[in-house]
Protein backbone atom coordinates (compact mmCIF):
# COMPACT_ATOMS: atom_id res chain seq x y z
CA UNK A 1 0.00 0.00 0.00
CA UNK A 2 1.26 3.27 -0.65
CA UNK A 3 0.38 4.53 2.85
CA UNK A 4 2.82 2.48 4.35
CA UNK A 5 6.10 4.28 3.37
CA UNK A 6 4.06 7.46 4.46
CA UNK A 7 3.69 6.18 8.35
CA UNK A 8 7.04 5.04 8.35
CA UNK A 9 8.61 8.53 7.15
CA UNK A 10 6.02 9.87 9.91
CA UNK A 11 7.50 7.75 12.89
CA UNK A 12 10.83 8.67 11.70
CA UNK A 13 10.19 12.19 11.24
CA UNK A 14 8.46 12.62 15.11
CA UNK A 15 10.77 10.64 17.02
CA UNK A 16 12.94 13.78 18.54
CA UNK A 17 13.41 12.47 22.27
CA UNK A 18 16.64 13.14 22.58
CA UNK A 19 17.55 14.40 26.95
CA UNK A 20 14.02 13.82 27.47
CA UNK A 21 14.52 14.32 31.00
CA UNK A 22 13.48 17.20 32.95
CA UNK A 23 16.35 19.69 34.11
CA UNK A 24 15.87 20.75 37.43
CA UNK A 25 17.38 21.54 40.39
CA UNK A 26 15.33 21.69 43.91
CA UNK A 27 17.27 22.13 47.22
CA UNK A 28 14.19 19.90 48.66
CA UNK A 29 15.73 16.04 49.29
CA UNK A 30 12.21 14.39 48.56
CA UNK A 31 11.13 16.56 45.93
CA UNK A 32 14.61 16.12 44.25
CA UNK A 33 13.91 12.12 44.67
CA UNK A 34 10.52 12.33 43.04
CA UNK A 35 12.05 14.70 39.95
CA UNK A 36 14.51 11.47 39.95
CA UNK A 37 12.44 8.99 39.52
CA UNK A 38 10.11 11.10 37.53
CA UNK A 39 13.45 11.53 35.02
CA UNK A 40 13.54 7.88 35.07
CA UNK A 41 10.37 7.27 34.01
CA UNK A 42 10.18 9.75 31.29
CA UNK A 43 13.71 8.40 29.72
CA UNK A 44 12.67 4.81 29.81
CA UNK A 45 9.57 6.11 27.52
CA UNK A 46 11.56 7.53 25.49
CA UNK A 47 13.69 4.58 24.99
CA UNK A 48 10.65 2.21 24.32
CA UNK A 49 9.15 5.09 21.52
CA UNK A 50 12.92 4.73 20.30
CA UNK A 51 12.50 1.05 19.78
CA UNK A 52 9.32 1.16 18.47
CA UNK A 53 10.51 3.73 15.96
CA UNK A 54 13.29 1.17 14.73
CA UNK A 55 11.01 -2.03 14.94
CA UNK A 56 9.09 -0.41 12.58
CA UNK A 57 11.04 1.21 10.05
CA UNK A 58 12.57 -2.33 9.49
CA UNK A 59 8.88 -3.93 8.72
CA UNK A 60 9.32 -5.05 5.57
CA UNK A 61 6.70 -3.66 3.64
CA UNK A 62 6.88 -5.86 0.20
CA UNK A 63 5.30 -9.19 2.66
CA UNK A 64 2.77 -9.95 2.36
CA UNK A 65 0.85 -9.77 5.97
CA UNK A 66 3.05 -6.96 7.09
CA UNK A 67 -0.24 -5.02 8.08
CA UNK A 68 -0.25 -7.35 11.26
CA UNK A 69 3.42 -6.63 12.24
CA UNK A 70 2.59 -3.00 11.95
CA UNK A 71 -0.13 -2.98 13.73
CA UNK A 72 0.87 -4.86 16.58
CA UNK A 73 3.80 -2.23 17.03
CA UNK A 74 1.24 0.95 16.72
CA UNK A 75 -0.77 -1.27 19.75
CA UNK A 76 2.41 -0.92 21.77
CA UNK A 77 2.86 2.40 20.77
CA UNK A 78 -0.70 3.32 21.56
CA UNK A 79 -0.16 1.45 25.01
CA UNK A 80 3.42 3.54 25.68
CA UNK A 81 1.51 6.46 25.37
CA UNK A 82 -1.22 5.05 28.03
CA UNK A 83 1.27 4.01 30.34
CA UNK A 84 2.65 7.73 29.90
CA UNK A 85 -0.40 9.14 30.75
CA UNK A 86 -0.74 7.10 33.95
CA UNK A 87 2.59 9.05 35.13
CA UNK A 88 2.31 10.71 38.59
CA UNK A 89 3.92 14.15 37.11
CA UNK A 90 5.96 15.89 40.12
CA UNK A 91 4.03 18.88 41.81
CA UNK A 92 6.42 21.62 39.73
CA UNK A 93 4.89 19.86 36.52
CA UNK A 94 1.14 19.20 37.54
CA UNK A 95 0.31 21.23 34.66
CA UNK A 96 1.44 18.94 31.95
CA UNK A 97 -0.79 16.13 33.30
CA UNK A 98 -3.93 17.19 30.77
CA UNK A 99 -1.02 17.23 27.66
CA UNK A 100 -0.38 13.67 28.56
CA UNK A 101 -4.03 12.41 28.62
CA UNK A 102 -4.60 14.44 25.65
CA UNK A 103 -1.52 12.61 23.77
CA UNK A 104 -3.00 8.87 24.80
CA UNK A 105 -6.41 10.32 23.43
CA UNK A 106 -4.91 11.42 20.45
CA UNK A 107 -2.41 8.14 20.05
CA UNK A 108 -5.52 6.35 20.59
CA UNK A 109 -7.73 7.77 17.82
CA UNK A 110 -4.69 7.32 15.34
CA UNK A 111 -4.20 3.23 15.72
CA UNK A 112 -7.96 2.95 15.82
CA UNK A 113 -7.57 4.96 12.10
CA UNK A 114 -4.05 3.48 10.82
CA UNK A 115 -6.10 -0.17 11.89
CA UNK A 116 -9.00 0.90 9.15
CA UNK A 117 -6.32 1.56 6.61
CA UNK A 118 -4.76 -0.71 6.73
CA UNK A 119 -7.18 -3.80 8.22
CA UNK A 120 -10.19 -2.72 6.61
CA UNK A 121 -11.46 -3.97 3.49
CA UNK A 122 -14.26 -2.97 2.56
CA UNK A 123 -12.61 0.87 2.60
CA UNK A 124 -12.18 2.51 -1.40
CA UNK A 125 -8.95 4.29 -2.03
CA UNK A 126 -11.04 7.59 -1.05
CA UNK A 127 -11.89 6.04 2.31
CA UNK A 128 -8.44 4.76 2.23
CA UNK A 129 -7.02 7.99 1.55
CA UNK A 130 -9.40 10.18 4.17
CA UNK A 131 -8.92 7.81 7.00
CA UNK A 132 -5.39 7.69 6.59
CA UNK A 133 -5.51 11.68 6.70
CA UNK A 134 -7.38 11.72 9.96
CA UNK A 135 -4.93 9.10 11.21
CA UNK A 136 -1.99 11.20 10.50
CA UNK A 137 -3.07 14.38 12.11
CA UNK A 138 -4.10 12.00 15.61
CA UNK A 139 -0.77 11.11 15.44
CA UNK A 140 0.84 14.39 14.74
CA UNK A 141 -1.46 16.21 17.35
CA UNK A 142 -0.22 13.23 20.27
CA UNK A 143 2.81 13.68 19.26
CA UNK A 144 2.97 17.35 19.10
CA UNK A 145 2.14 17.00 22.99
CA UNK A 146 4.84 14.76 23.71
CA UNK A 147 7.14 17.49 22.81
CA UNK A 148 5.72 19.67 24.57
CA UNK A 149 5.64 18.15 27.48
CA UNK A 150 9.63 17.14 26.94
CA UNK A 151 10.67 20.95 26.18
CA UNK A 152 8.94 22.17 29.49
CA UNK A 153 10.42 19.30 31.14
CA UNK A 154 13.78 20.29 30.24
CA UNK A 155 13.32 24.15 31.66
CA UNK A 156 12.93 25.48 28.03
CA UNK A 157 10.06 27.12 26.19
CA UNK A 158 8.03 25.49 23.39
CA UNK A 159 7.97 28.03 20.31
CA UNK A 160 4.93 26.29 19.32
CA UNK A 161 3.43 26.09 23.31
CA UNK A 162 0.08 27.10 22.36
CA UNK A 163 -1.34 23.04 21.71
CA UNK A 164 -4.89 24.24 21.95
CA UNK A 165 -7.21 21.70 24.29
CA UNK A 166 -9.42 18.58 22.71
CA UNK A 167 -12.22 21.30 22.84
CA UNK A 168 -9.57 23.47 20.03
Amino acid sequence: MKHVKSLICIFMGCLLFTGCGPQTSSNNAENNEELTQFRTEVDTFCDHIRSLDQQINSIDTTKEGFETELMSDLDKLQSEFYEFSQKDFPTDYDYLEDLADEAKDYMTTAVDAFRDVYTNPDYTEAMMDAQYEYATENYSRAYKRITVILTFLNGEVDADATVGTKAE
